[in-house]
């Protein structure tokens, strides 16, 4: 698949939500009742709030806090998917992906111009997920973008799908541009951003799976349908590479 045909995949989930605001201030989270068939319990909150808290945890390109990082998220993807809880609507498909698609592509290191910069770009946007929820758990400032994501997991009048597509808007549209800034990512790791983002479009089909089979969240008509947009081209022109 070619890097046009990966970036307009991406994009495709960005038109899906185009009318979901996106602000660049932090908001405060609220409580809220959010939506599932049943409440997690204290124990399982406590759980939440001890997987997604960084402070110490390490940021080196290594296997190491790849696989940290990317447990601790599926960790919190199964408690939420446990109760149906819509916050783990994003979690199950981004669980899905890692698995499928991100570590294959990360753990064959001869395929890639620099392994340590696409380590880099992994640990960084898990990384930025994970704060959000932990910020959400603890009633810290979570970003508006995710903010709305966890606002619309207490509105159970709405399809599940949308709420989904929500956390991918915030994953893709904008913690994916800061994540190729923070990374001081160059016109020379295109390439590499680009296999991974390939390797996510070919294997795709994951987050329509699970959503549908844990969450019964329809996603599938973003996958049938034809692929538009300038997602993750997108992303990256917005981070502005240095050269």
């Amino acid at each position: 698949m070619s890097p046009a045909r990966s970036a307009r995949y991406a994009g495709a989930l960005i038109a899906a939500v185009l009318t979901v605001p996106l602000l660049a201030q932090p908001a405060q989270a609220a409580p809220s009742r959010y939506c599932g068939t049943s409440a997690l319990s204290p124990a399982e909150n406590a759980r939440i709030v001890a997987l997604s808290d960084l402070r110490g945890v390490s940021t080196a390109p290594t296997f190491a806090t790849l696989d940290d990082l990317t447990a601790r998220q599926r960790k919190i993807a199964d408690v939420l998917a446990a109760h149906k809880d819509w916050r783990g609507l994003f979690g199950v498909g981004m669980d899905g992906v890692i698995r499928d698609a991100v570590t294959p592509t990360q753990r064959n290191e001869a395929a890639l111009d620099d392994p340590r910069y696409t380590k880099s770009l992994s640990i960084d946007l898990v990384g930025r997920y994970l704060r959000a929820v932990h910020a959400q758990w603890t009633g810290g400032a979570v970003p508006q973008w995710w903010g709305t994501y966890f606002r619309l997991a207490s509105r159970c009048e709405l399809p599940p799908g949308r709420v989904a597509m929500a956390g991918y808007n915030a994953h893709i549209t904008v913690d994916l541009a800061y994540t190729v800034e923070a990374t001081r990512s160059t016109p020379a790791n295109a390439p590499d951003f680009y296999r991974v983002v390939d390797s996510i479009a070919k294997n795709g089909n994951v987050i329509p799976e699970r959503s549908k089979r844990i969450y019964n969240a329809d996603l599938w008509a973003l996958w049938t349908f034809y692929f538009f947009g300038r997602g993750s081209t997108g992303s990256w022109a917005r981070a502005s590479p240095r050269t």
